[in-house]
């Protein structure tokens, strides 16, 4: 039997006496052919131009399980190219160290909350002011690899002159959780197309990677920390009050998510909490379901021909 891509077929919540079920067909995900070119080079030796196209940054712990995971990121965002400028935030010597032997760039942890974790708008804006000449700004959780697919749906929206100028953009998108044990023996992209087709693709409420232009608003958002629920909802509902044009680009990027045991639940509920003591923001759940994936109003898509476009979506989950 022919398999069809029922993704789009049914997706949202069925909200019946306050009850609510999510329902969703699993997923039959087509991944694009593996890059032909080996990953495997000496980042420290790639020139890095003038100009950054994007600027891609993240920042992480040393309670981390496994090593593992932060070789795996230094390694395979350096493998972008010399035109994505990579950028760590923190206050670590060591890491600093070891970010720096990857070609990465550092920046110190200035501002953070929850006991110490770093505040998302704080880093954007230290990035947007820092390298103010860059196309896109992007954060992304540490544990999450992408393939080039992420540089071409950013070259597509590039080229959308009349979108660009309509409003700010935010790109998101669904990961693919793999365990790390897996993801631990990529080394090229047919290694990483291979585990990502094994992985299981997240629901469209768990979002880790976020992409910016330069005039996205950042002054009323929240002093949400990264790395913690309600952010990545927050986040998009925030976007699409602010008229901010929301993408979608699950079906264009492959974002794969080193996936470890649970976080310690100390710190979990920080940002709920932080909502709702905000004297600007009233907290209420019904905005942050609001916040996924599927309330965006464009996707990528691949037509027949191979080509990557982007599409105004005409239906929206439920929720939104």
């Amino acid at each position: 039997m022919k398999q069809v891509d029922v993704r789009y077929a049914f997706y949202g919540l069925i909200i019946t006496n306050s009850i609510w079920i999510y329902v969703v067909f699993k997923d039959i995900w087509t991944f694009r052919p593996p890059v032909v070119y080996s990953v495997s080079v000496v980042p420290s030796t790639i020139p890095t131009p003038t100009t950054p196209f994007l600027v891609l940054f993240t920042s992480w712990n040393d309670s981390m399980e496994s090593g593992n995971v932060y070789n795996n990121t230094l390694f395979m965002w350096r493998a972008l190219g010399p035109d994505v400028t990579l950028v760590l935030f923190t206050n670590n010597t060591k890491m600093k160290e070891m970010a720096k032997s990857f070609g990465w760039e550092v920046l110190p942890l200035m501002r953070t909350n929850c006991g110490g974790i770093p505040i998302l708008k704080e880093m954007f804006k230290t990035v947007m002011t820092t390298y103010n000449e860059s196309k896109f700004y992007g954060y992304s959780n540490s544990d999450v690899l992408f393939n080039i697919g992420l540089k071409a749906t950013l070259n597509m929206i590039l080229s959308n002159k009349a979108l660009l100028k309509r409003a700010p953009v935010l790109v998101t998108g669904r990961r693919i959780d793999s365990p790390v044990g897996l993801t631990e023996k990529i080394q090229t992209w047919k290694d990483f197309e291979k585990v990502a087709q094994r992985g299981l693709m997240s629901n469209a409420f768990a979002l880790d990677y976020f992409i910016t232009t330069k005039g996205f608003n950042w002054k009323e958002f929240p002093d949400l920390v990264i790395g913690r629920p309600k952010i990545d909802n927050w986040l998009i509902f925030y976007a699409r009050r602010k008229g901010v044009s929301l993408i979608d680009a699950s079906a264009s990027i492959t974002a794969l998510h080193q996936k470890t045991e649970k976080r310690k639940k100390m710190v979990r509920e920080c940002n709920r909490e932080i909502l709702i003591k905000s004297k600007n923001v009233q907290f209420r759940q019904n905005k942050v379901v609001k916040g996924n994936a599927e309330c965006a109003h464009y996707e990528t898509r691949h037509l027949k021909s191979g080509a990557l476009t982007l599409m105004k979506r005409g239906l929206y989950s439920t929720l939104c």
